[in-house]
Parts: C-alpha cells; structure tokens; sequence
C-alpha cells in the first residue's frame, strides 16, 4: 500500500516535511514470505503512485525522483509484529520477531526516509549492502 499521511508523533525525526509516503510491502525470498515492510519517504522527496513501486526502492527514488540515497544506518534487534501485519507472515501479531529500523540520507543533513522491518529469523538472516 501507498498512503501520505501526517507522520506518527512517536517516530524519530527524520526529513523536513510534517508528512510522508508511507510504504507498506510484503517481502519475499525465493517465494518464501519472510518480512514485512514499513518505508516511509520525507514528503520534500517527492511523490509516488503505486504503480511506480518495486522491488528496489532506491531505484525508484533514482527514476522517479532524481534523489539518490548515499548513506543508511540501520539498527538491528527484536520488536513486536505490528497489528497490521497480514496473517500470512506466519509470525502473530505481537510476537516478537527480528526488527531493522533504518534511516536512509541523501546530500543533506536530514535523513529523507525512515523504515521498519519485521522478519522471520527462522527463515532468513538480515543482511545489509549498500552499492
């Protein structure tokens, strides 16, 4: 799903913008469902539509939006799944499950996209590359 929404009051700053695209993905490995996805982009960014998502996010904001992002920091432990989680994650709702919260930068000092990852460690291992 796409939405731009008002950015939820507990969430870290991030960006310049009040709002942002939140992006609500499924993930995938070799067909076995393995995370679930909550990417949300600085409205200053830009604007998206649906039909402009895939697999690779950075290359959408590359195409669609001419912002390239240069550096990340990701923070990797345990969190809860959350409420909107489909029952297909095979991990219920608020069982804990491996967590990636990451901050995404362009050419600025404002980190433009925050995200948040729930996956299924039994299944996969987090790894992070940045090309």
């Amino acid at each position: 799903s796409l939405k731009c929404l008002k950015k939820p009051k507990n969430f870290p700053k991030f960006g310049t913008s009040a709002s942002g695209l939140r992006i609500r993905r499924l993930r995938y490995l070799d067909n076995i469902f393995i995370a679930i996805e909550e990417i949300w982009l600085d409205s200053s960014a830009g604007a998206l539509n649906l039909k402009d998502l895939n697999d690779s996010m950075y290359q959408v904001y590359q195409n669609k939006l001419g912002i390239w992002i240069s550096s990340v920091e990701d923070r990797v432990s345990v969190k809860h799944v959350p409420n909107w989680a489909p029952k297909s994650f095979n991990i219920p709702v608020k069982t804990l499950a491996g967590f990636v919260e990451r901050f995404g930068w362009m050419n600025s000092q404002h980190a433009v996209e925050y995200s948040r990852t729930w996956f299924d460690c039994n299944k996969a291992h987090y790894v992070q590359r940045l090309r």
